[in-house]
């Protein structure tokens, strides 16, 4: 039931966000994001030195975890069945078996650039990489990916299997598993969730 939001400093509230507890974050260690492994692990994704991971629920104490994993800024981190997936600013998009521990590279086929983020849809297992060229996506666990005519950066799904990507003031939605989509205007102000 806690919420912890993270930045410079993490923030951590257990009664839905009524009251907010404070904790300093690692040394040069900017958060750019959080997700809670197990009830005892959480892993943070930073803008500089890599990935973190906080132990029994301790927010007040990170253990930088690079594992086969390059020092690199991370812009998402997230979890879909007990896998990690990271995506970097320009150094790949990696995932973890293992809370983290290791770390194996899934974008060898992808041309360097900004990466957004990664993700897994929760039915059909196919991944999705947010990249600076627009959306890739690969059927058989990122051995080969294939460039889509959409662009996103960021990306959920709904209980019906459909992907939404937003990116700017537009919203794509696909009913196919991300083999096509739908674009369409929503706001003229700039949104990045």
């Amino acid at each position: 039931g806690n919420i912890v939001v993270v930045g410079s400093s993490i923030l951590n509230s257990n009664d839905q966000g009524n009251n907010w507890t404070s904790y300093p974050s690692p040394t040069d260690a900017l958060f750019s994001s959080v997700v809670e492994i197990d009830d005892n692990t959480l892993v943070g994704g930073t803008q500089g030195p890599g990935t973190y991971v906080s132990l029994n629920n301790n927010l007040g104490d990170w253990n930088l975890e690079v594992n086969n994993m390059p020092a690199t800024a991370i812009t998402d981190i997230n979890t879909t069945g007990g896998i990690i997936y990271v995506s970097t600013r320009h150094s790949g998009v990696f995932n973890s078996i293992d809370g983290g521990l290791i770390w194996s590279n899934l974008s060898s086929s992808i041309p360097n650039g900004w990466f957004y983020g990664l993700y897994e849809h929760p039915t059909t297992n196919t991944l999705f990489a947010l990249h600076l060229n627009g959306v890739y996506r690969s059927i058989n666990g990122g051995v080969e990916w294939d460039l889509t005519s959409a662009f996103g950066k960021t990306m959920a799904f709904n209980s019906l299997g459909n992907i939404f990507l937003g990116s700017g003031s537009y919203i794509s939605k696909s009913t196919d598993d991300g083999v096509s989509y739908q674009l369409k205007q929503i706001d003229p102000n700039v949104f990045n969730s």
